[in-house]
């Protein structure tokens, strides 16, 4: 679910989950991602950055820049 919300292909949602639970001490339980409750914002914000470069890949692709 959460890969089809950020709408990203399987290899780059596999890689970045597990670098987002290592980077943010996350646990993979099956098709359940445990946050860290100590880590969250921090992974809230590395989310929103994430966006932000993929946002600007997008447009860079599609001529807008």
């Amino acid at each position: 679910m959460m890969k089809d919300t950020l709408n990203l292909d399987t290899y780059t949602f596999n890689e970045k989950i597990f670098e987002w639970a290592k980077r943010f001490s996350f646990t993979i339980d099956g098709d359940y991602l445990v946050v860290n409750k100590d880590t969250v914002s921090d992974f809230m914000n590395a989310l929103d950055e994430q966006f932000a470069i993929w946002e600007k890949m997008e447009e860079e692709r599609s001529g807008k820049i």
